[in-house]
């Protein structure tokens, strides 16, 4: 008989808990194997053999939910909270399990429970301002990282996610403190950069915010947002139209078939008298039909601006062979916006801000700063023994 077996039959303390983690390797390596019904049957045992345990409760909580059993799991995952109230990742478990099945409400009240019980671990904070935000709840929101920034004056996804949170709802100033206490503390981040910038450009300091891109680009070459935020800054002031020319094909190049984007260009062509181009590449920036009612009727009043200044109206509409065309003759001559009619305006003009604001950086970041998991990607992971016996309390 295996020395395992013998354990089983004599169930004393420590032999049982050698073998429940013996039953826990075996689940991992059937898991590691795409067996995820053997590691439930492996979990099940251990479970069975330290009955008391909320570690291995746990464990056979996440198994059942990688099978898509969420009754079952949500009873072992209870569970494991009655022998431990104080597993906070148990808490984040259930909410990321209730949101995964829509239901939202519930996926809140379990981040709120588990934040009294375990009030110092930082990831209920950020679960639960994800979620008070995807109920358009930016009041519930705004109270728990106002509450975070002054329990954790070093936690920089606290500073960041309240810096987007005012800008959102139009709090510049405050904004632009809550970055400028990032960068402060983690100055190499181009993304604080890229928001700072847009920040800035709402409150009419647009010499601190083409600094503030430049900065952003610096640090994250691919941000195609900034690029064109930077670029029509210039635009719209009539200055540095060579560089504007160049940063704004150099975005086209990664987006081509961004109308905020084309509207950039456009804007160039523009204020160097090229009218019959601007109008091509702002017909085709229209014919993209972009979702936003706001930028729509900004493109079209960018035709009509354009039709004016050229002297009549254009039959024609644009296509992308044109821009290419347009493009081309513009650089060949050296002649030389925003990302949306404000730049990259938190919730604003569509996928367009969304682009941008998730661009891959290059400079350092924190995890976990900047970006939400996508909703129901939540890792039912293998959870460390010794790490989660500590139970994250405090």
């Amino acid at each position: 008989m295996r020395p395992y077996l013998y354990c089983l039959l004599v169930l004393t303390g420590g032999c049982a808990d050698r073998t429940a983690s013996q039953y826990l390797e075996a689940a991992r390596v059937h898991q590691s194997r795409g067996e995820p019904g053997a590691a439930l049957e492996a979990l099940q045992a251990a479970a069975s053999v330290v009955p008391e345990d909320a570690f291995y409760q746990h464990q056979l909580g996440l198994a059942y939910l990688r099978l898509g059993k969420y009754a079952e799991a949500a009873a072992s995952l209870e569970r494991a909270l009655e022998l431990e109230p104080h597993y906070a990742e148990v808490y984040r478990d259930l909410a990321a399990m209730c949101e995964a099945q829509g239901m939202e409400s519930a996926a809140i009240g379990w981040l709120e429970r588990g934040a009294k019980q375990v009030p110092g671990y930082e990831p209920l904070y950020r679960d639960l301002v994800d979620l008070q935000l995807g109920q358009d709840r930016p009041d519930e929101a705004l109270g728990i990282l106002e509450a975070a920034v002054e329990r954790w004056a070093d936690a920089l996804w606290a500073h960041f996610r309240l810096a987007q949170l005012y800008h959102q709802l139009e709090l510049f100033d405050k904004a632009q403190a809550a970055l400028e206490t990032v960068l402060d503390i983690e100055p190499g981040i181009a993304e604080v950069h890229a928001l700072l910038g847009n920040v800035l450009y709402e409150q009419q300091k647009h010499e601190d915010a083409a600094e503030a891109y430049r900065r952003a680009i610096a640090l994250n070459p691919e941000d195609h947002g900034s690029t064109n935020n930077l670029a029509w800054l210039y635009a719209i002031q009539g200055i540095r139209l060579k560089e504007a020319q160049r940063l704004s094909w150099r975005s086209l190049q990664q987006v081509p078939d961004s109308p905020t984007y084309l509207d950039t260009f456009a804007e160039i062509l523009y204020r160097t008298a090229q009218y019959e181009e601007a109008i091509e590449v702002i017909r085709h920036a229209i014919s993209l039909r972009p979702e936003d009612p706001a930028l729509r009727d900004h493109l079209q009043n960018q035709l009509d601006k354009f039709t004016a200044a050229y002297g009549g109206s254009v039959d024609r509409g644009g296509s992308k062979q044109s821009v290419d065309r347009v493009a081309l003759q513009a650089r060949a001559s050296h002649r030389g916006r925003r990302q949306g009619a404000r730049p990259s305006r938190l919730g604003g003009f569509g996928e367009e801000a969304q682009r941008s604001h998730s661009a891959t950086r290059a400079g350092r970041s924190a995890d976990g700063l900047f970006q939400r998991a996508a909703k129901h990607t939540r890792d039912w992971r293998w959870s460390d023994h010794t790490y989660v016996r500590n139970f994250h309390g405090g």
